[in-house]
Parts: C-alpha cells; sequence; structure tokens
C-alpha cells in the first residue's frame, strides 16, 4: 500500500531526466533521448567546443543508501514527518539471518542500504538520486556546467537517469570536468553512494580535440588511474602535432602545425594581438597559403618552414604523430621518445636492436623480460651489452640471454611479491671471471658444489649474468641426476606424460591438500577427497 501511495507522487517530486519507475514516463524515452546525445557526438565534427558523454554505474547503489540522507531528503522535498517516520521503520527495522546446514546462528541488523526486491526500494532510491539532479540543475543555472543542444531550439539535457545508471553530458574541458567531480563527489559523501570506474567510461564528440586532455592538470586528491593517464602527457607533447586542413581549429602559436619530422614550432615570438590567431588567417580565399602575409609576420626561417607544409581546404585540423608517415601512435612510437629522451640526457641507452631481440626463437615473455631488463638496468652498461650479443652473435647465445634474464625476474618477482623463500645455492664471483657455487638445504647442510671459469668476459655484468646461467644449468642437471638415480633404486619406473582430464585422482588430490603448509602420506586407506573416484 505504501509503495502505490509513493509511486503516484513520483512524478511531481522528480525531475524530467528520471524516467524509470515513475508512472506516466517511459524508460525508453530517456533512451531514444540518448541516442539522440549519441547521434549528435558522433556527427559533431566541427567547431571549437567539444563535448563528454560520461556514463555513471554506481557500485552496489541499493546497499550504499544512508538512512539518514534518504530521510533527509524526504523531508526536504515536503513529505509530512508522520510520512516519512513511517517508510523509515520500513526501512530501517530490517535484519538478516544466517543459516548454517539450515539453522539460525545468529542475525544482523544493517544500518544502511534498502532491501532490493522490496516494491519500496526503487521509489527510494529515486528520491535518492534526485539530490544528484538537483546539484547538476544548480551547476548549470550558476553556468558552471552546460547540457548539449542536439538541434537549434532543442533543451539542454546535463543529464539523464536510469535507476542506478546516470548519463552526465557537459564540455570537454578542464573546467566544467572539475564541476562535474564536485557534484559528484558531495552527493556521494551525503548519500553513501559509491562511483565504480571500471564500469564507468566516457564518451568525446568527435571533435574534441587531444589538446584539452593534454592542458589537463593531475588535481587534488586524484585517482590511481588518473594519475596514470596524466603521466601520459608528456610523451604526447614531444610527439604530437597538428595536420591542417582549412586551419579553423589550430592557433597559429599553439601546438606544433609545421610540416616537419623535428618536431619544433615556430621561432618567430608570439604577436600578443594574435595569439588567439588560427591558421586560416594565414590563406588566401583560394585556401592557399597568403604568401605576402606570411613574409609580413614571421622570420625568414619561419617563412619557408610555413610554405612547405600542405593544406587542404576540404579538410577539418586534425591531429598526427610526427615519428609516423601516416601519422598515427603506436606504443612503440611512444616507447622511442622515450628513450631518445634518454640518449639526449647522456644516459647511456646504447640499444638499437629491437628486431633482433623480438625474432628471438625463445617465448614471447622470455624477449619481454630481456626488454623490461634493458630499462631497469639503464646507465650501467648492460643496454650495451645486451646490444653486443644480440647484434654480433648467434641465437643460440642470444636466447641463452634471453632464459637468463627471464630467470632472474622471476625470481625477484617472487621474492618481492609473492615473498618466497630464495633458495639457499650460494654462488661467488672470481677476479677472471670464474665462478664457485655451493647448494645447500634447508637446515644449511651442504648438498653439492661446482665450480669453473668463463672465458672471453670483460663486462662484470655480463661476467654475473652468465656465472648465474651456469649454476641454474648445474642445478638442472643435478636434478635430473637425483631423479634418475633414486627410479634406478627403486626398479622398473616408465615415466609418461599424462592429460589432467585422465588424471582427476591425483589432479583433486592436490587440489584438496594444496593449501596444507606440511608434507602428508596415506597408507592402506585412501584419504575421503578422493576416496569416491578409487570406487568406480
Amino acid at each position: 500500500m505504501l509503495a502505490n501511495r509513493l509511486k503516484d507522487l513520483l512524478g511531481h517530486v522528480v525531475s524530467q531526466s528520471q524516467s524509470a519507475f515513475v508512472p506516466g514516463r517511459l524508460l525508453t524515452d530517456n533512451i531514444i533521448v540518448a541516442g539522440e546525445v549519441g547521434h549528435y557526438l558522433h556527427r559533431k565534427v566541427s567547431g571549437n567546443l567539444g563535448w563528454v558523454a560520461l556514463k555513471l554505474d554506481m557500485a552496489k547503489a541499493y546497499d550504499r543508501v544512508e538512512w539518514g540522507f534518504l530521510e533527509g531528503i524526504m523531508l526536504a522535498m515536503g513529505f509530512s514527518n508522520q510520512w516519512v517516520r513511517l517508510l523509515m521503520l520500513c526501512v530501517s527495522t530490517v535484519t538478516y539471518t544466517i543459516l548454517v546446514n539450515g539453522e539460525a546462528v545468529g542475525s544482523i541488523c544493517p544500518t544502511r542500504g534498502i532491501l532490493q526486491g522490496d516494491p519500496l526500494s526503487p521509489y527510494l532510491f529515486i528520491l535518492c538520486a534526485e539530490a544528484l539532479s538537483v546539484l547538476l540543475q544548480q551547476a548549470e543555472a550558476s553556468g558552471d556546467i552546460h547540457g548539449v543542444r542536439v538541434a537549434r531550439g532543442a533543451p539542454d539535457v546535463t543529464h539523464l537517469f536510469f535507476a542506478d545508471d546516470s548519463l552526465l553530458f557537459f564540455r570537454a574541458n578542464q573546467r566544467e570536468a572539475i564541476k562535474i567531480k564536485e557534484c559528484l563527489d558531495g552527493y556521494c559523501a551525503a548519500s553513501g553512494q559509491l562511483v565504480n570506474f571500471e564500469k564507468s567510461n566516457a564518451v568525446f564528440s568527435t571533435n574534441t580535440t587531444a589538446g584539452e586532455f593534454i592542458e589537463a592538470s593531475v588535481g587534488t586528491n586524484p585517482s590511481y588511474f588518473w594519475r596514470g593517464i596524466v603521466a601520459g602527457q608528456e610523451v604526447l607533447r614531444r610527439g604530437l602535432a597538428r595536420r591542417i586542413g582549412d586551419g579553423m581549429d589550430t592557433k597559429i602559436w599553439g601546438w606544433n602545425w609545421l610540416a616537419s619530422s623535428s618536431g619544433t614550432g615556430l621561432h618567430t615570438p608570439c604577436i600578443d594581438e594574435l595569439k588567439e590567431a588560427r591558421v586560416q588567417g594565414l590563406m588566401n580565399e583560394q585556401g592557399e597559403w597568403d604568401v605576402g602575409v606570411v613574409q609580413d609576420l614571421f622570420q625568414t626561417e619561419d617563412v619557408h618552414r610555413i610554405l612547405s607544409t600542405p593544406i587542404s581546404k576540404a579538410f577539418k585540423d586534425s591531429w598526427r604523430w610526427i615519428d609516423d608517415a601516416r601519422g598515427c601512435y603506436m606504443v612503440k612510437q611512444g616507447y622511442r621518445v622515450l628513450t631518445n629522451q634518454l640518449e639526449g640526457t647522456g644516459s647511456h641507452f646504447g640499444f638499437h636492436s629491437w628486431n633482433r631481440l623480438w625474432s628471438l626463437p625463445v617465448p614471447r615473455n622470455y624477449a619481454t623480460d630481456l626488454w623490461g631488463a634493458n630499462d631497469v638496468l639503464q646507465g650501467q652498461n648492460f643496454p650495451t651489452m645486451m646490444e653486443t650479443i644480440l647484434g654480433k652473435s648467434d641465437a643460440m647465445q642470444a636466447s641463452k640471454l634471453a632464459a637468463v634474464v627471464w630467470t632472474l625476474w622471476n625470481a625477484r618477482n617472487a621474492i618481492v611479491w609473492r615473498q618466497a623463500t630464495p633458495s639457499l645455492a650460494e654462488l661467488n664471483m672470481q677476479d677472471g671471471a670464474g665462478y664457485d657455487a655451493v647448494l645447500r638445504d634447508h637446515t644449511g647442510g651442504f648438498v653439492a658444489a661446482r665450480n669453473g671459469r668463463m672465458s672471453h668476459t670483460h663486462e662484470p655484468l655480463q661476467a654475473e649474468a652468465l656465472a648465474v646461467y651456469e649454476a641454474l644449468k648445474w642445478l638442472s642437471g643435478l636434478i635430473v641426476k637425483q631423479c634418475r638415480t633414486i627410479a634406478r633404486d627403486i626398479g622398473d619406473i616408465k615415466a609418461r606424460h599424462v592429460r589432467r582430464s585422465a588424471n582427476h585422482v591425483a589432479h583433486r588430490l592436490a587440489r584438496a591438500t594444496g593449501s596444507s603448509s606440511v608434507s602428508m602420506s596415506w597408507d592402506v586407506i585412501p584419504p575421503d577427497c578422493i576416496a569416491d573416484l578409487l570406487s568406480h
């Protein structure tokens, strides 16, 4: 009864942006509007104003509703105190009973949240979401954000709500993005809601430029993801340039737009009166460079570069990647920008054999870790050693290097991230590239030892890496030898590979005992976890 009475009032207290569960409104209304806005954003290819459509997903939306906030919203909307108390009794008197094997063992009394499946819950959540709608309406009224208008005479649309999902629309600039974030932060702090950023995403209008992202700052209290995105700005600044079409969307003294591979911009100082001027102003009515204007405004060294830059009046300005013939950005292009920067600072990067590295006859993770080690050991002559081995040796020796680095990297990660106990194998380097290796058990007792010498080794890091390789190769052979000795002592043993699908018994035992910290054995009577399989 309460749900039916509240339902009839929703259309009078919530905004038109909410269409779900409101009598007289259809969810498809907002779907149609969203489709029209999406079509407009896709077709908008000109103009200086870019737009953003931000799709928000609230994490555990019903479970996170704060009861105090819900009560305050209803009172602020003009509901009587008696009606609000009656609704809050329905919300706050809920208890959950825990059943174990069908028996009640305790109960939980929640302090927030509304129950999914309760006929009142959708309507109560709509009332809560109206708070965010009001914040966005106030921001629009004050001029802090602007809604998208799909046609002349059409209303501005700043947001559309679909129950616990939302679509927000605003201009693609830093000021409006910050205001949207302020509205969301205020709403979440008061209501208990939490934006699920993993399921949320943003779509930009076609005319939105990368420059608007480049000008964005990290802000205050940024998320981990935003810090990672902003960290890529410097790479884009070094490699991006404008490709001139009609010149309407590119400032003369803004981003580099000259057609050269050097990436350098204009040498002529900016003229204050023309700091907002567009490249279009340097063209004549035929869409060609106005030679007289160019010669009057720019230094001699810039004149030739401008006149040699191709333009096309039939196309809009766009972005291009300087080092790519097609103007397309790829990860390797950005990586080269960073490595070239390191070379410019005198860090002795010194590695160029990329094609040889990726064509090695080794698993891809070996080559990837070898590439990663190249980064880790910058400035320590390791890249020079890699260049020597990969560039001047045969594939076998280069593959050995990749295997060594992969083993070292895996061992390092096991210790750092999984807190694994390092093996008790000691390795000592001698002068003249000799090595000694001693293997001990967990009590420190002697198991085996080996020593040897390596010729034609000059670099200390190279010698150490090869010593590790020799020690690992010895350990591998030692383990195989011990297995063969044990098998010979037992007698007639044959080793064969069996697929997991044909080895259910051992697989189940491994899963059942995988978390045990001690070794176990069973005689005569099998463990319960595999008894049913052995009975078939």
